[in-house]
């Protein structure tokens, strides 16, 4: 790991016996100082609202579906449809697989319905499920 000094100069960082160096950062994005900071900054945020919410994929192949508007951060999506699913984010760009039995945590959104559904591969029918987790 490296950083760049005011100088502009690249210099090497290494934590002791040649570790990595890690700095926590709150959510604020400054660095945490001292134990009670760094416990603070890596804390689970607290949601002031879990919305379920749920689509059922389209019959064609290649279309996405998206979730129903919702105002949140993040969506937590649990694929128990016994197929591939992969979303997108606002109708466009590279898929994102989530594998039959595993969970996506998708944040970096204000709301559920920037996130589409497809079956991959497949004109599957299925119904996913989630929740829209606002902070």
């Amino acid at each position: 790991m490296s950083y760049q000094d005011n100088g502009g100069r690249v210099v090497e960082q290494k934590g002791q016996n040649g570790a990595a160096f890690v700095i926590v950062v709150g959510q604020d994005g400054q660095p945490a100082a001292g134990l009670e900071a760094v416990i603070a900054a890596l804390k689970m945020p607290t949601y002031s609202a879990v919305t379920n919410l749920v689509l059922t994929t389209s019959a064609s192949a290649g279309v996405y579906q998206a979730f129903p508007a919702q105002a949140c951060e993040a969506v937590d999506v649990t694929n128990d449809t016994g197929v591939a699913i992969e979303y997108v984010r606002n109708g466009a760009g590279n898929p994102y697989p989530i594998p039959n039995g595993s969970a996506r945590l998708i944040t970096g959104i204000t709301n559920a319905s920037q996130i589409s559904f497809r079956v991959k591969g497949t004109a599957s029918v299925v119904t996913v499920s989630g929740e829209a987790l606002k902070v």
